[in-house]
């Protein structure tokens, strides 16, 4: 029955052949008592588990069985995974004298997800060699390394050492993530997650001290109006204003430095523009006002390209869109407005800065997720 196959040094699948021919193959050293093998059943195993072959190294007095008889015998009994069957299933009772083995503890491959033997040297779905494992995703249950940030199977963000659900709460965004050291993903966390704090920082900062010496400025004007001196809380007003300048100042190029990085993990024939143009062309007075939809929002869209081609199904939000058009309400001079103009554009600043940083943090996850499985090949 020509329905048999096994698989090669390159994790090939190769037939389908007779149950002779498998039989010849093992007498010439093709397959070895530890190559995997799929019976006609499609039930799949290492060769050495095969009833009625016969290796050269461990020569049998008894005629081995025709091959039509041939079958998978039960292997060591495994963990059944509450997602993907296990790949041995048994249909038949093969008489033995030695004891059971205990069970060894089931893995799943991270590339596919499938449950594989933990003594398997390749996942039989998808080849991929298997790892240990110290979490799981509560969205999906898939196992996943200790160093994933990202579920590889449903997208869902992970903290701690069990997983994470795919809605992170407000403060999860405002932590930053990490791969393994030596990793390119986690070198480049490195990088990212430092640009990141430093922009978010400066500017909350930079912004909170505005608007405290706007209220201290307009607290000395009213004191003076009321014929009493004031000069002191003007002054401390005035500087609480002007002190921010630098700070924010530092944000943004840091912020800049941050939109470089990422545009630079983006395949060249997915970016729809270079990272030294998304920089450069957001300093162009009146162009930027178009320039920020292409560089963030755009940036965005770019990323969840990048992850569908990688067969990743997480996605970076909707929040490009919202970011832009605060940005570019930013440049309105409300601040020449009195009284409310001040306040105006301080609560425009705090809402960019918000969504800024769901935005941002959802595009740094995503470009974390692909290159977890060192990025996409193009």
């Amino acid at each position: 029955m020509a329905n048999w196959h096994y698989f090669n040094e390159n994790r090939e699948k190769i037939g389908p052949i007779t149950g002779r021919e498998l039989k010849q193959l093992v007498q010439q050293g093709t397959v070895t008592p530890e190559t995997f093998v799929e019976d006609p059943n499609g039930r799949t195993g290492l060769a050495k588990d095969v009833n009625g072959l016969v290796f050269p190294e461990t020569p049998s007095e008894q005629a081995p069985p025709e091959p039509e008889e041939l079958f998978v015998a039960t292997p060591p009994p495994v963990v059944p995974s509450p997602f993907v069957p296990s790949p041995f299933v048994q249909t038949a009772q093969v008489p033995h004298t030695a004891p059971t083995p205990p069970p060894s503890a089931n893995l799943f491959c991270t590339n596919c997800g499938n449950s594989i033997d933990a003594q398997a040297v390749a996942c039989m779905s998808c080849g991929a060699r298997p790892t240990g494992h110290k979490k799981f995703c509560r969205q999906c249950g898939i196992g996943l390394n200790p160093e994933q940030v990202i579920c590889i199977k449903c997208g869902a963000e992970l903290d701690g050492t069990s997983g994470g659900g795919t809605t992170a709460n407000f403060m999860s965004v405002f932590q930053t993530t990490s791969g393994a050291p030596g990793t390119p993903a986690g070198a480049l966390s490195k990088t990212l997650n430092i640009y990141f704090m430093v922009c978010w920082i400066c500017t909350a900062v930079g912004i909170t001290l505005q608007l405290l010496g706007t209220i201290t400025t307009h607290m000395g004007l009213y004191i003076a109006a009321s014929g009493r001196n004031a000069d002191g809380i003007l002054t401390l007003g005035w500087a609480m204003t002007i002190i921010p300048l630098p700070i924010v100042i530092v944000g943004t190029v840091f912020g800049y430095m941050l939109l470089y990085q990422l545009w630079k993990q983006i395949p060249a024939d997915i970016a729809r523009t270079t990272p030294g143009k998304a920089v450069g062309f957001c300093l162009i007075p009146f162009f930027n006002f178009y320039w920020f939809f292409v560089a963030y929002k755009g940036l965005g869209e770019d990323t969840n390209k990048t992850l569908q081609r990688c067969g990743i199904p997480y996605r970076v939000n909707d929040l490009g869109l919202s970011f832009c058009i605060l940005a570019i309400l930013a440049y309105v001079p409300f601040a020449l407005i009195p009284p409310v103009g001040p306040y105006i554009a301080t609560l425009i600043a705090a809402a960019m800065l918000i969504v800024y940083v769901f935005f941002v943090k959802s595009i740094i996850n995503g470009v974390l997720a692909f290159m977890e499985q060192g990025g996409c090949k193009v």
